[in-house]
């Protein structure tokens, strides 16, 4: 069934594409100069004064009588000394921004072979528009230099008396060319090559002109999914029922057309994406434009439901590269209703949940619900209240995970969040002989806020809970860290141990190093609170807390 849906999508680009007749310009056309419709005549002069159409298809004479009968045919020649210039011109669209690469071969001759006194002149090749025609005067046609137009930009000039360009012999010149500037219509309309010469010289020197070629970047297809029209809009992977589903398009060099395909497949499902739909169905799934802000919320031909993963699939091109396309994944959220969220406490072992702990156990907070409700949750909010264990008093309130927006954490929760570690601070540390109320409250954007509240309980923790704790931090009291609160480094107060993580509010593991060291260099860490944890030579671990500045 795979293979069925790629050749059907396809089918569809191939169809699609065929269905679409404009002209596009590819090239530089004779750029070879194969192509010559007389015989010693001139023929890149236009067969009438003022007319664009020369002997040469494509190519017309800017000034001079440019010949193609220099050191043979198929080729460009352009004569120059103190009172004669020549040049010639084809159309291409140089756009503003895009980048080109101009190839062509070139070499200047001496008819007296005196090169080491070559006039100096140079081959200018210049983008333009509105360029000049040849004008005859008379029977004989203007060897004059004619005024450059208003919207021109030169891309090289070549200086003929510099190594290699005056050798005898072809020399190929490749340059990288950028259009800037604001032409009308953002684009140059002409190539123009024309050889002058800037000296005083009487003496007529030839720059000869042949393989003449023009290419530009193929598009390249690139984008992400947001929830808004922002043209500047960050990408997600994340989309809610309640969302806008946008495609926001990077519109990539002569980029005409583009077509999007969407394929699905059920949250977390192991068989293959299918297929869903195209945009655009009524052109048989090609538009004409390039590709930018593009809503797909209730586009024709796909409908967007929750709880699938979709994988969206961009095509852009052009008539003379075809087309190239690139994909991106994201999945679409329950939005309304959303419950409340699911949680428990653990120590270090995952997936046993526990509700009476020691002052001297790890305290893990596990959320259980939100990978397997089909909703988003984008923010969450962690507080605490306490009393002393087995009394009847009301809970008083402990604090919060932060202080910061409210109390408000944006993202989704950690799926282990170290408890004791996030309130072991000097006001709020976890202590034994406490009953502990946790409440867990979680954003889903589209249906607000929920919460639930669980309770565990914390015992003092005695010497032999220290001592059994081998999976844990054995007699925290033990081990002690300098200086603290640090900016760089802190040292352990113990010694001899075979290695040390460290850990952070979120219960992720941050640093680790299978090393004993003396000081441990901790500037790379951001502020905030940290748990050293050694492995001592016996195997048993030892913790303690630290304050980052």
């Amino acid at each position: 069934m795979k293979v069925s849906y790629i050749l059907i999508s396809c089918v569809f680009l191939f169809v699609a594409l065929l269905s679409h007749q404009s002209v596009a310009q590819c090239g530089v056309t004779n750029g070879d100069f194969n192509q010559i419709n007389c015989t010693n005549c001139a023929a890149f002069n236009p067969i009438t004064p003022g007319s664009t159409t020369s002997n040469v298809p494509n190519w017309v004479a800017t000034h001079g009588t440019p010949n193609d009968n220099t050191w043979g045919g198929n080729h460009v020649g352009l004569g120059a000394n103190i009172y004669t210039s020549e040049g010639i011109r084809t159309n291409y669209d140089f756009i503003v921004g895009h980048t080109y690469t101009i190839t062509f071969q070139i070499k200047v001759d001496d008819p007296n072979n005196n090169y080491s006194n070559l006039n100096p002149g140079v081959t200018y090749v210049r983008a333009m528009n509105n360029g000049p025609l040849a004008q005859s005067t008379g029977s004989n046609w203007s060897h004059a230099m004619p005024a450059l137009p208003a919207e021109q930009e030169l891309i090289t000039a070549i200086q003929s008396n510099a190594s290699p360009y005056w050798l005898e012999s072809w020399q190929t010149v490749q340059v990288q060319y950028t259009p800037t500037g604001t032409p009308a219509n953002g684009r140059y309309t002409q190539l123009w090559l024309y050889y002058q010469d800037n000296t005083t010289s009487t003496n007529t020197t030839w720059s000869s002109i042949k393989n003449v070629q023009i290419t530009e970047a193929a598009p390249t297809s690139s984008f992400h999914i947001q929830d808004n029209f922002l043209t500047n809009g960050t990408g997600t992977t994340i989309l809610n029922e309640c969302d806008n589903i946008v495609l926001n398009g990077f519109v990539s060099e002569r980029e005409d057309k583009f077509y999007i395909d969407v394929w699905r497949k059920p949250f977390n499902s192991q068989s293959p994406y299918v297929w869903a739909g195209r945009y655009n169905t009524p052109n048989n799934g090609w538009t004409f434009t390039s590709v930018g802000l593009v809503d797909l919320t209730y586009t024709t031909g796909v409908n967007f439901v929750p709880g699938w993963d979709y994988r969206v699939k961009l095509a852009v091109g052009n008539d003379c590269h075809g087309w190239v396309e690139s994909t991106q994944d994201f999945r679409i959220y329950k939005g309304g209703n959303a419950p409340a969220p699911e949680f428990h406490m653990e120590r270090y072992l995952v997936g046993y949940p526990i509700q009476n702990f020691s002052a001297c156990h790890e305290m893990w907070l596990v959320e259980t619900g939100e990978a397997n409700t089909g909703y988003n949750y984008d923010k969450w909010h962690l507080a605490m209240w306490e009393r002393p264990i087995g009394s009847s008093v009301p809970f008083t309130w402990k604090g919060n995970y932060t202080y910061a927006n409210g109390g408000w954490v944006n993202g989704h929760l950690p799926a282990r969040l170290d408890l004791k570690t996030a309130f072991a601070n000097s006001n709020n540390p976890i202590v034994g002989g406490k009953e502990y109320r946790v409440q867990l409250a979680m954003r889903n954007p589209c249906s607000g806020w929920v919460a639930a509240i669980e309770t565990f309980n914390v015992e003092l923790c005695s010497s032999s809970m220290r001592m059994a704790n081998n999976d844990s931090s054995t007699n925290l009291n033990a081990l002690t860290v300098a200086p603290n609160p640090s900016k760089d480094i802190i040292v352990p107060s113990i010694k001899e141990y075979q290695s040390f993580q460290i850990i952070d509010g979120m219960g992720r593991v941050v640093l680790t190093e299978d090393v004993k060291l003396d000081q441990i260099d901790i500037q790379s860490l951001p502020a905030g609170i940290y748990r050293l944890q050694l492995v001592l030579e016996s195997g048993n671990t030892i913790s303690a807390n630290f304050v980052k500045q």
